[in-house]
């Protein structure tokens, strides 16, 4: 058992700041008030703070960074209504298609290549599999766990 606290990134994180340095400055944060997006970009100003190199401070490398995440979601919150299903679905699935290159695909294209569906299928179980990680506390959902391991070990 650890005698103290220690950090970790998220599998999947990629971060220029070191997790142990990161935790403990963002628990300092914590301690001192609420944890917020805006007080921890503030913190992070300071040259000093070891947030700081998580951050681009280059305003148009910053900038090209926003507009990519409002790509992103635009991607992900965009709706498709079709006269044969009027319920809004999603029009895209985001997908990670290789090392390097994740992509947004159409249902229709998902479901015509056994690729594409192989790593949607990929992507789902890893999506779930980050939600039990999450919520793992929560005793009544220990079937739906079951299930997700049921789903893991089924051929393909």
């Amino acid at each position: 058992m650890l005698s103290e606290t220690s950090y970790a990134w998220a599998v999947g994180y990629h971060a220029q700041v070191d997790a142990e340095q990161a935790g403990r400055a963002l628990a300092r944060l914590a301690q001192n008030g609420e944890l917020t997006a805006e007080r921890i970009v503030r913190a992070a100003k300071s040259e000093r703070s070891p947030l700081h190199v998580g951050f681009p401070w280059d305003d148009a490398v910053a900038a090209h960074e926003h507009r990519l995440a409002l790509a992103r979601s635009m991607a992900r919150s965009i709706r498709v209504i079709t006269p044969e299903r009027p319920e809004p679905k999603r029009a895209y699935f985001h997908i990670h298609i290789r090392d390097g290159v994740d992509a947004y695909v159409t249902e229709a294209r998902v479901l015509s290549e056994s690729d594409l569906y192989e790593a949607l299928k990929r992507t789902a179980l890893a999506e779930l599999n980050s939600a039990r990680l999450k919520y793992h506390e929560i005793t009544e959902l220990s079937e739906v766990w079951e299930a997700i391991d049921q789903l893991a070990l089924a051929p393909a």
